[in-house]
């Protein structure tokens, strides 16, 4: 049996918060997995339920470590890119 997906409301919900304190795209980094999500389903953002319950024992002050963690590691990987570009020039 495939395994359930949880949209963000379900993931609210669960978690005990309003969904309107995370569904503005500005608090994407609060959302599970910092708002990057596992699939869409119907349209919508979903994740698996690992990584709502990984997200469920998060507080603010990991998520936000953990989203700039993200961007750090997203700048690393495009700068190694364009220094790559750069040189097949």
């Amino acid at each position: 049996m495939p395994e359930r997906w949880i949209r963000l409301k379900e993931a609210c919900e669960m978690k005990g918060i309003a969904y309107n304190s995370l569904s503005r795209p500005r608090d994407a980094w609060r959302q599970p997995n910092c708002g990057k999500e596992d699939g869409i389903v119907n349209g919508r953002k979903a994740w698996r339920p690992d990584t709502v319950r990984k997200w469920i024992l998060m507080d603010d002050n990991m998520l936000k470590s953990l989203y700039k963690k993200r961007i750090r590691d997203l700048a690393v990987r495009n700068s190694r890119r364009m220094k790559g570009a750069n040189r097949s020039e």
